[in-house]
């Protein structure tokens, strides 16, 4: 893949830094340890929170501890980080 036009390995390496920088703060830095101990979805997971979601909706359902709401918005954002996450 060929860098955008105009932009030379340093100045593309400069500006991916700078970028990376500008996000650092959205993030949360965590050591080896803490990453292998996170919870994370099971793989065909997504649908399972595609199915509630809808099933919430379609029988009016909530959960005051678990908002199916807020497990919609992480999945859509990990589907808008997962590019730059491959590529780190």
């Amino acid at each position: 893949m060929e860098p955008a036009r105009g932009w030379r390995g340093a100045d593309l390496e400069a500006r991916l830094k700078a970028i990376a920088a500008e996000i650092a703060g959205f993030g949360v830095d965590l050591t080896s340890d803490e990453r292998l101990h996170t919870t994370k979805l099971r793989q065909g997971g997504e649908r399972i929170v595609e199915l509630l979601e809808r099933l919430a909706t379609q029988y009016s359902l909530t959960l005051s501890g678990l908002p199916i709401t807020g497990m919609v918005n992480d999945l859509a954002l990990a589907h808008q980080v997962r590019p730059l996450a491959s590529q780190a």
